[in-house]
């Protein structure tokens, strides 16, 4: 039936929407083969991967014997191309040595968005189950000319050349805030202007300050004139 010429008892149809994707749970467990890989002080990288809900050792690579920057240009033949995963990459130099590591979060541009969000988020998990002062830091890369020595150093200084941007604009501020101060106490200063008092409007004050009267009005120009008001 039409109720008028915009109005109809036609019901719309619904259109289902679609619920929105929920982030994976970065609470992952932690394979015991990882922390033994990662205790023996022998490999020089250990790879690992997210496996249901569960990081799980892939494979170990290198020696702590081999020099460090030519490890770490060998990670790009090391790791599977198009699947995102960690590397424990050892800083160390001598076999046996207790020295710091480095996450390589390697997740190339093809991961599937689900691990790509898982290992961004677990990162800082995964070091705590580790120990976070086993770790240098951590290093992301998603092709394979960021697993390059050259390219992590390049990183490096970066982020030096970052933090001592930020240092120069913290302390700019700084002195913004303290010249602000002193002008403002500059000014405050010239608006403080200091006035003599006439000798009548000294003795009506002395009055008024011995009870004599109950008001005082001063006023500003060449004479003086004084208003008092007895008690």
């Amino acid at each position: 039936a039409v109720l008028g010429p915009y109005l109809s008892t036609t019901k719309a149809k619904s259109i289902p929407q679609k619920a929105p994707m929920a982030a994976p749970s970065a609470r992952l467990g932690l394979d015991p083969s990882v922390r033994s890989a990662f205790g023996s002080g022998s490999h020089r990288s250990v790879h690992l991967r997210v496996e249901g809900e569960s990081l799980v050792l892939r494979k170990t690579s290198g020696s702590l014997g081999s020099p460090c920057a030519e490890s770490f240009d060998g990670l790009g033949a090391e790791v599977e191309g198009g699947e995102a995963e960690f590397v424990l990459f050892s800083l160390d130099g001598s076999e046996g040595g207790k020295g710091k590591w480095l996450l390589v979060a390697w997740v190339p541009d093809s991961a599937k968005v689900r691990d790509k969000m898982l290992y961004s988020s677990s990162k800082e998990d995964l070091k705590k189950a580790l120990g976070l002062t086993s770790f240098a830091g951590d290093y992301y890369a998603n092709v394979e000319e960021d697993l390059k020595w050259d390219a992590y150093a390049a990183s490096l200084v970066k982020v030096v050349a970052m933090n001592e941007r930020e240092e120069a604009l913290q302390q700019e501020k700084m002195d913004k805030i303290a010249d602000g101060g002193s002008q403002l106490s500059k000014q405050g200063a010239m608006g403080v202007v200091p006035f003599s008092l006439s000798p009548c409007a000294s003795s009506a004050l002395d009055a008024f300050a011995r009870g004599g009267s109950h008001l005082v009005q001063l006023g500003l120009g060449p004479g003086c004139t004084i208003v008092t008001r007895g008690g």
